[in-house]
């Protein structure tokens, strides 16, 4: 699968507009655009490895590519290290963004409460919680 420079003919209006508002280079915009499409796809988004291969490019320069995405704010990450840890940062939530207030808020309820079973947890099991904080540390940053 390889990025071409024809412009994808699915992608919703809503993410054409986020993605005109970030100055993006027209390979980055190719890129964001094959991001969603693979993703709404396969329902999870690819690794460095499928993003090397759909540009017909090195892992490094796939992993360039997405750091300068994320300095854009189009990508974002639910953690280091970590396979199909990208994520766009548009969501198909409207314009006016409510769905993804409201997960935000779900998210940090969730938090909240894992903080709660870190501290009950840390006292019987300190390895299980110092996974549980960065569990927690990786859900705080994706609510953001």
């Amino acid at each position: 699968m390889t990025v071409t420079a024809e412009p994808a003919t699915d992608i919703p209006a809503g993410l054409a507009r986020f993605l005109a508002a970030r100055n993006l280079t027209p390979r980055q915009k190719e890129l964001a655009e094959w991001f969603y499409l693979y993703a709404t796809e396969h329902g999870y988004s690819p690794t460095i490895d499928e993003l090397a291969d759909a540009l017909g490019t090195s892992k490094v320069t796939a992993f360039e590519h997405v750091n300068a995405l994320r300095a854009k704010g189009v990508l974002g990450s639910i953690g280091k290290h970590r396979a199909r840890a990208l994520y766009l940062r548009w969501k198909a939530a409207g314009d006016d963004g409510a769905a993804l207030r409201e997960l935000r808020a779900a998210v940090r309820n969730a938090i909240n409460d894992l903080r709660l079973i870190q501290t009950v947890t840390a006292t019987k099991q300190p390895g299980a919680a110092r996974r549980l904080g960065s569990c927690i540390e990786a859900l705080a940053e994706a609510a953001n």
